[in-house]
């Protein structure tokens, strides 16, 4: 299975750069391409990981979509790091 990271941002204003960044640091960390497009719930349904990023809540992980169970109902590692990045960047 090609693992890559799908993206529906599309950055506008000053603070959009913010996550945008932090996802491409994080994607290149982990050798993984990043794709802005949409969707389908399926594809959400089968993602190993899912998160939703805004200037409120930093990194949101997303553990269930419609009764489906997204890794485990727990933040997996690229979440984790993207958060990680995200606070930093926002701190710094």
């Amino acid at each position: 299975k090609v693992q890559v990271v799908v993206s529906t941002r599309q950055p506008r204003g000053p603070a959009a750069g913010l996550a945008g960044d932090a996802q491409g640091r994080v994607a290149e960390e982990a050798e993984l391409p990043i794709e802005e497009r949409s969707f389908t719930p399926q594809e959400a349904y089968d993602a190993a990981e899912v998160f939703a990023t805004g200037s409120s809540f930093f990194v949101l992980p997303v553990v269930e979509i419609d009764g489906h169970i997204i890794s485990n109902r727990a933040p997996g590692p690229l979440t984790n790091r993207l958060r990680e990045m995200y606070i930093e960047m926002a701190t710094n």
